[in-house]
Formats: structure tokens, sequence, C-alpha cells
């Protein structure tokens, strides 16, 4: 069954300008979030990276879904997210992309099946790690790391064809 994930990353930023603010959990330092819906075999289906490192993840779902680089999904599958974006207007709005919300409520315990489908979303993360210029934001612009980040995702794309 296909399912897809939607998750954020912080990018620590050493020279960017623009899109950073201070970071709540690395001391202050300046970062950039970056927003990914992934395909249950680890494919990026959208990645969205014009957010400061101190947005909410409830405020980039929106963003994420508009910025799909596959076609829409089928009617009726599974989005699995994290209590990062539990609420009303996610729901409604994941509804509204003919999703089924699969979104982990605050307060309580997260079942094992769920992370285990979620977790598809921080290996994608973890892959675009490997590649050392995307692990600290070096450019200036944000432009020219979006620019490295689909280059790393066509890499790993092109790796799991072969």
């Amino acid at each position: 069954m296909r399912v897809e994930c939607i998750d954020s990353s912080y990018v620590k930023s050493i020279y960017g300008r623009d899109c950073i603010r201070r970071h709540p959990t690395d001391r202050g330092r300046n970062a950039t979030k970056v927003s990914a819906i992934v395909a249950s075999d680890g494919v990026p289906v959208a990645l969205a990276f014009f957010f400061p490192g101190n947005t909410s993840d409830h405020w980039t779902v929106e963003v994420t879904l508009c910025a799909r680089l596959a076609p829409r999904a089928a009617p009726g599958m599974p989005m699995y997210a994290d209590k990062g974006y539990n609420s009303a207007a996610n729901r409604a709005l994941l509804r509204r992309y003919g999703y089924v919300d699969c979104i982990s409520a605050r307060g309580r315990r997260t079942h094992r099946v769920v992370n285990r489908r979620r977790n598809v979303v921080e290996r994608t993360f973890s892959w675009l790690d490997k590649s050392r210029r995307l692990l600290l934001r070096y450019d200036q612009k944000v432009s020219a790391y979006i620019a490295w980040t689909y280059l790393a995702c066509l890499r790993m794309v092109g790796a799991r064809l072969l």
C-alpha cells in the first residue's frame, strides 16, 4: 500500500542571508527549515525551503503540498505526520487535497506501526545529510541550496532505480 509522509528538518545556516531565523533548540544559531513529503518507497514527492528556523511545523503543510514534484495523490491515500502537525486546519487541508490524515495526536503514545511508516521521511533526510554540502548551509542565497538539494534528490532516486 502506498502512503506518503510529511516532516520537516532544520539545516544549520553558516553564511545564509535569506530565509534564516534563530533555531530555538540549537542555542539560538541561525537555521533554515526544510519540509518534505516522501512516498513510501523513500522518493521525495515535494520539497519546500522558504521557512525560517523558528517556523512551526503546522504552518508548513500548505506550502509543501503546493510544491509537489509528482502528480497529485490518489484520493484516499494516507498521509502520516507527527504530533507537530496536529491541528484541525491541517486535517481539513489534507482532506481537501484528497488525503486521509494519519496525524499523531498530542498527549498520546504513538503506535509503533505509525512510527514505522513515518520513519521513511526520517531516512530520506538522513540520506540527504550524506551529501556533506547539504549538512550545513554555506550558501548565502537559499536558491543555491535548493539547487544542490534537488541534485542530491536526483542522485538518490537514480541510485534507487539501478
